[in-house]
């Protein structure tokens, strides 16, 4: 019975040595557990942050990309300002002669004696002023005033030669005094010399005959 009653003291302190073990872990796991909650609670909120923070980066990279993508406005084209400025407008006018007087009479004369020779009526008419005088002596002295009698002249002249007139110039001489000037010519024509007296005037920029004495030997 003593014995019996021992082994039952020796079972109850190892059940009871079992309890205290037991009631130690669990103290020590009680004593753990505030840790662990902070752990969890720390990495719980470690992880919000990080997600807060990746959904701001991502809210940014799409506000960046949504700029960025976005077409600029269209921007008018500026007009440049004209800024007023003093200028000198220079009178435009029609080119004056750069001939002198002498290669004006010379190429006058020379146009005579051509109409001539081709017998180019209106055109040698032109050459006159409007009231000149045509003195022609051969045997006789026939004077002629005003276009229309130098037309006539020169018409019946034209008429009664067959062909072209043949006639060279030979000499020529000029004197200008200001708005006049003489010229006196020799001219071979028909196997005859004749004598021209030319007496010009300049009409503005233009030389005409005012004039003319012709004497056929």
């Amino acid at each position: 019975m003593q014995k019996a009653a021992h082994g039952s003291r020796t079972r109850i302190t190892l059940k009871n040595c079992n309890i205290t073990a037991l009631r130690k872990l669990t103290h020590s796991q009680k004593k753990k557990y505030p840790l662990t909650r902070l752990l969890r609670m720390f990495m719980s909120k470690k992880w919000m942050a990080l997600g807060a923070i990746i959904l701001i980066l991502i809210v940014v990279s799409v506000i960046y990309s949504g700029t960025k993508t976005e077409m600029p406005p269209e921007i008018s084209p500026t007009t440049p300002t004209l800024t007023s400025s003093t200028t000198t407008n220079v009178p435009t006018s029609t080119p004056t002669n750069t001939m002198s007087d002498s290669e004006m009479i010379d190429q006058l004369i020379f146009e005579y004696h051509e109409l001539v020779k081709s017998e180019s009526l209106d055109q040698l008419v032109e050459l006159f002023v409007n009231d000149p005088k045509l003195i022609v002596t051969q045997f006789r002295t026939y004077s002629f005033s005003g276009k229309n009698q130098i037309r006539n002249y020169y018409g019946s002249r034209f008429e009664a030669v067959e062909g072209p007139t043949e006639l060279e110039l030979v000499d020529t001489s000029i004197s200008i005094d200001g708005f006049k000037a003489t010229v006196r010519c020799k001219v071979a024509t028909d196997e005859r010399f004749a004598t021209e007296n030319f007496e010009l005037v300049k009409v503005g920029d233009v030389w005409k005959i005012s004039s003319l004495n012709m004497a056929l030997q």
